[in-house]
């Protein structure tokens, strides 16, 4: 369906159908919004059953990256 930078988005299926995007999230934490942009714009294209599998490079707690705290 889509490519870009960010992410891969393809329809499955000849009967049922479903979504599958593989995405690879922004490392840099400055540019971390192009990423969940992305995924946004990817929640918008399509009511099918969706799997979004990959490397998002991001955390949800502290505790998993170490050093720095971010908000």
């Amino acid at each position: 369906m889509n490519v870009s930078k960010y992410f891969i988005d393809v329809i499955v299926g000849e009967g049922e159908q479903w979504r599958l995007s593989g995405i690879y999230g922004e490392p840099s934490w400055e540019h971390k919004y192009r990423t969940w942009e992305a995924l946004r714009y990817l929640k918008n294209g399509n009511s099918l059953p969706w799997l979004a599998i990959g490397d998002f490079n991001d955390i949800l707690y502290h505790h998993e990256k170490g050093g720095r705290a971010r908000s």
